[in-house]
């Protein structure tokens, strides 16, 4: 979860360094997206991961492998871990 939220912090800078970014609608129409709106879905998103991870006790965190995501297959499948 820190590794997350890590990268979605470096996003949120990222992208307020940017300024105004735009995408794309439905309809294929360019559309502006203010710093402001940016920061709102991000720090949402952010309050819903908080919240998630706040229900969990603090010795519960500290069980979970700290090596998840470079050693997933061996937590999802069972697999062999794989050298670090």
């Amino acid at each position: 979860m820190e590794e997350v939220l890590n990268f979605l912090l470096f996003i949120k800078t990222r992208l307020a360094q940017r300024g105004t970014q735009t995408t794309s609608s439905s309809s294929g129409e360019s559309v502006a997206i203010s710093e402001e709106a940016i920061e709102q879905s991000t720090l949402s998103f952010l309050n819903f991961v908080e919240s998630l991870v706040s229900d969990i006790p603090p010795e519960v965190l500290e069980k979970l492998p700290h090596d998840g995501a470079t050693q997933h297959d061996h937590y999802l499948y069972g697999s062999s871990k794989r050298e670090a």
